[in-house]
């Protein structure tokens, strides 16, 4: 399984509104959305592999 990050595949979460996007920020203004990288992480699909997510925060784990 890929792990990938925020941009493949991304969607940002505002209360109960979902976004596709790779980040948000906000910097003494509007929010600003970074697109998400939807169409490299289709590919990755159509070649076979599996696309997970961990949580925000969540550091990776190697099976033992």
């Amino acid at each position: 399984m890929l792990t990938t990050g925020t941009f493949l595949g991304g969607v940002c979460w505002i209360g109960d509104e979902a976004m596709e996007a790779g980040r948000f920020m906000r910097q003494n203004g509007p929010v600003k959305l970074e697109p998400a990288s939807n169409k490299l992480s289709d590919s990755i699909r159509r070649l076979g592999f599996p696309i997970g997510r961990l949580r925000t925060g969540t550091p990776p784990r190697i099976r033992r």
